[in-house]
């Protein structure tokens, strides 16, 4: 029995060390040297050693779109060819398990005028033919793909992931799908709105279509008239010489007469127009303003200055603070108060990330990073610094080379790469 535990127990140890080993591996940046790009682990080690002249970064179905010359092909993480470099194009697969390519035409194929985009699986097989299409985009959330016919005509449309048109080529232009499902689309120079099966919202009436807020209004233009459309194509609000998306308190800044204020979303306008530049609400529920004299201040959502125009440059409020500039050319950080919480002292700096840091870069042109107090956690010593991303770890260039540090500002990476990059996210639309 005790030797069965302890049989057990070495098989779990081991199992949970092959996890970790697997999940360890399948974190790859994209790096290069030389002119020369492969892939590194979380270590910086050479996974895939630098033998590429581009690469993008790995799919979730464990493949990497790679060129060599001017062909492009496709490697999983053990650095094996699994799609032979064929391609003058190839983008990294989509969600659906399908990537977008610009094959070779054959010689005998130019007479039939066939596409050269298409798309393919994981093992290389045409599975999608675009037939006398021009050009061609990812598969975004929805499910779709938006492409452009022939060159003679340029009409775009949609297909979905099995390679049917469900939106036929007919717009001039389109714009991507937004969150709730919902696009744009132009036809002689109108704009109406399609939802993701292809059926028309409302047909295209106006000159200009902006994205759907979650109260279901768009900012539209009709001739020289600004305003919002409802999902049934009716301009419900109109008058304007502008307007803006509604934030999610209800509010659009719109401009009236070179001056911006905020309606509601029945049309009344609950702050009279009066500033020189307006932005929507942020979740702190205050705007960012700028006056004729441009000075930048923020206002509450009834309109009331809250924190007095005097910044010669400010941002939106970003986890609790907002960076602004005065007319010394320093940056520093205020709280919702107006309270200047860290004094003006940078050349250049970013706003807060969640993890209560922001790089900063000082008059002698080295960044670092400090903590919501202002106190500089990271030393200043980087000839670049970026913000963190999802990986925990932050970009930093220094003697020339990037690399990745922690959070605490330990190199968890070092610096030696000509280009490295976790989140290298693609998204395709076609010209």
């Amino acid at each position: 029995m005790k030797a069965r535990v302890l049989i057990i127990t070495f098989l779990v140890v081991l199992i949970n060390n092959t996890v970790a080993q697997n999940s360890d591996y399948d974190i790859l940046y994209t790096a290069c040297v030389d002119n020369k790009c492969g892939f590194v682990d979380q270590n910086g080690n050479w996974v895939i050693k630098p033998q590429y002249d581009d690469v993008y970064k790995f799919a979730s179905n464990g493949l990497a779109a790679v060129k060599s010359g001017d062909k492009w092909g496709y490697v999983d993480k053990s650095g094996k060819i699994v799609i032979p470099l064929q391609f003058i194009r190839a983008y990294s697969f989509a969600e659906n398990g399908l990537a977008l390519v610009e094959r070779v035409l054959e010689d005998d194929e130019y007479d039939k005028r066939p596409s050269p985009m298409c798309y393919i699986d994981k093992t290389g097989k045409i599975v999608i033919s675009l037939k006398n299409a021009r050009d061609a985009g990812s598969f975004d959330e929805n499910g779709l793909a938006c492409f452009c016919s022939s060159i003679k005509e340029e009409k775009y449309g949609y297909i979905n992931s099995k390679g049917k048109v469900v939106v036929k080529p007919q717009f001039g232009w389109t714009k991507p799908f937004d969150k709730d499902g919902f696009a744009c689309v132009e036809l002689n120079d109108e704009w109406g709105c399609i939802d993701p099966k292809g059926n028309t919202v409302f047909r295209p009436k106006y000159h200009e279509c902006f994205r759907f807020a979650t109260n279901g209004l768009a900012c539209v233009r009709l001739s020289g008239d600004y305003g919002f459309t409802n999902l049934k194509g009716e301009m419900v609000i109109q008058g304007y010489d502008a307007c803006q998306d509604f934030s999610d308190n209800g509010l659009a800044p719109v401009n009236l007469d070179n001056k911006w204020g905020y309606i509601d979303q029945t049309g009344k306008m609950v702050i009279e127009p009066q500033f020189y530049w307006a932005d929507g609400f942020k979740s702190n529920g205050l705007a960012r303003v700028q006056l004729f004299n441009y000075d930048w201040g923020y206002i509450d959502q009834t309109g009331k200055m809250v924190i007095e125009p005097q910044f010669y440059w400010a941002e939106g409020f970003e986890n609790g603070l907002a960076l602004v500039r005065l007319s010394n050319r320093a940056y520093g950080y205020i709280d919702q108060t107006g309270k200047m919480v860290i004094e003006p002292q940078f050349y250049w700096a970013r706003s807060f990330e969640s993890n209560g840091l922001a790089s900063v870069e000082l008059f002698n042109g080295k960044w670092g990073y400090i903590d919501k107090t202002g106190k500089m956690v990271i030393e200043p010593q980087f000839e670049e610094a970026e913000g963190f991303e999802s990986n925990g770890l932050a970009r930093v260039k220094l003697n020339g080379k990037w690399g990745y540090i922690d959070q605490t500002g330990k190199m968890v990476i070092e610096p030696k790469f000509d280009r490295i990059n976790f989140s290298d996210e693609q998204t395709i639309f076609p010209d």
